[in-house]
């Protein structure tokens, strides 16, 4: 029972930082098209360095 909690803890883990990573690499790359159709502003709040 023990390995069942620590196997969905793990997963739980992996998969938050799947979403955080996916969800930089979307504002990243939002924000580095400043061409694209689906752009932010530079200053918007989205933009990891501003």
């Amino acid at each position: 029972m023990r390995t069942y909690v620590v196997l969905v803890l793990v997963l739980v883990l992996v998969l938050v930082l799947v979403l955080v990573l996916v969800l930089a690499w979307v504002r990243g790359a939002a924000c580095a098209c400043h061409g694209a159709a689906p752009t932010l502003p530079r200053d918007s709040p989205l933009c990891p360095w501003s």
